[in-house]
């Protein structure tokens, strides 16, 4: 399925939008969603149909498994959404994900694990340490993900305990923290732990607070009409300074982007890379 091209006329992309703003409109009638939010995530999903990143996040609002279902039965009625699936874990986390995508970035990780760099933060003081990839994260996309991949909507009934990894491979971050308790390492069997569920009451410290930390952001110029001049923000993500990630990850992320956005618009649209060094007391994951 391909998006709209470059001789497409503005129309396309503004129709796509109008669409995922009014099925989102209907997803969310209950929910009084401010309008700053609302075209973030019409961006956002728009994105995604545009096969430019697999999956997005929705965190503006909570969504339940009805809305969820809601939602992907309204994006699919437009030809560019067909090609969206939602995943919902227990009414806490809902990506809607591009299939085609998803399958490949499964594919890559199943085929290659180490392509990604992985980051032990537990505990509060660190240091933050480079780690193999975790088995219960190849043995969930293995024996969980690739089994629905090919269904619309999926629901899991479990908000594993390394959600945090989990949620960075879906947002296709090339660093991905590890804040679970990796029994695996010790040699326990992923099987027995890939449903151990994520207790959100309990408090997990990790290393990241008061520690210098490089912000990767990659922003899209020209590829919505209404911004003018304005970027949009497809991603963003962290990683400590001391891990000294090798320049090629950054760079070729930036690549991918630009290769994935090539022929979207009629606008010439372009990728933006920065790198900014923060420090803050403490990140919430």
């Amino acid at each position: 399925m391909t998006p709209p091209s470059s001789e497409d006329a503005v129309t396309p992309l503004k129709q796509l939008m109008d669409h995922i703003g009014q099925a989102l409109r209907v997803c969310f009638k209950s929910t009084q969603l401010p309008p700053s939010s609302l075209n973030s995530l019409v961006k956002g999903l728009t994105c995604v149909a545009l096969g430019l990143r697999p999956a997005h996040l929705i965190d503006v609002c909570h969504v339940s498994s009805n809305q969820s279902q809601i939602l992907i039965a309204q994006l699919h009625k437009h030809r560019f959404g067909k090609i969206l699936a939602v995943m919902h874990f227990k009414d806490r986390y809902t990506f809607v994900c591009h299939k085609s995508l998803l399958q490949e970035h499964v594919n890559a990780t199943l085929s290659s694990p180490d392509r990604w760099r992985y980051i032990d933060i537990r505990g509060k003081q660190g240091p933050p340490r480079q780690r193999t990839c975790p088995a219960v994260l190849l043995y969930w996309l293995q024996e969980r993900l690739l089994p629905q991949l090919q269904r619309h909507y999926c629901y899991f009934d479990v908000v594993p305990c390394y959600m945090v990894v989990l949620t960075g491979w879906f947002l296709e971050y090339p660093v991905l923290y590890c804040s679970h308790d990796d029994d695996t390492e010790g040699g326990t069997p992923a099987a027995s732990l890939v449903d151990h569920e994520l207790d959100e009451w309990e408090v997990r410290p990790n290393c990241l607070g008061d520690r210098p930390l490089c912000l990767v952001q990659i922003w899209i110029h020209r590829l919505f009409d209404d911004d003018g001049d304005r970027p949009h923000l497809l991603l963003s993500f962290t990683y400590p300074d001391e891990m000294d990630l090798p320049d090629p990850v950054v760079q070729n992320l930036a690549a991918k982007y630009k290769n994935r956005l090539e022929s979207k618009n009629s606008h010439s649209p372009w990728v933006d890379l920065r790198l900014q060094h923060i420090t803050l007391d403490r990140v919430a994951l």
